[in-house]
C-alpha cells in the first residue's frame, strides 16, 4: 500500500512544466503497482483515478486548484453551523 501511495504522490507533485511523457510514465508505474497490489484499496484507488483522470490531468498541467475556494466553502458553513439557533432580533 506504502508503495501505491509513494506512486501516486509522485504523479501528483510533478510540476506544471512537466513533460507529458513523464506524465503518461508515472501514472502507468502507479497503475502497475495498484495492480500487483492484493489490496482492493489500491484497486479501488486505481478506479478513482481512472474516473477523475481528466480533472487530475488538467491540475497537473495547469498548476491551478480549487482549494481557495473550497477552505471558503469550509469557512462558510462553520460559520453557518456556530450560527444555528440564533435567531434575528425584531
Amino acid at each position: 500500500a506504502y508503495v501505491v501511495k509513494e506512486r501516486l504522490r509522485a504523479l501528483l507533485a510533478l510540476p506544471p512544466s512537466a513533460d507529458r511523457e513523464i506524465i503518461s510514465d508515472r501514472l502507468y508505474r502507479f497503475y502497475v503497482q495498484a495492480a500487483d497490489s492484493e489490496l482492493p484499496e489500491a484497486h479501488r484507488l486505481a478506479e478513482t483515478i481512472e474516473a477523475w483522470w481528466a480533472a487530475i490531468e488538467a491540475a497537473i498541467t495547469t498548476g491551478y486548484s480549487n482549494a481557495r475556494s473550497e477552505g471558503y466553502n469550509r469557512l462558510a458553513k462553520h460559520v453557518g453551523r456556530d450560527a444555528f439557533g440564533f435567531r434575528n432580533p425584531r
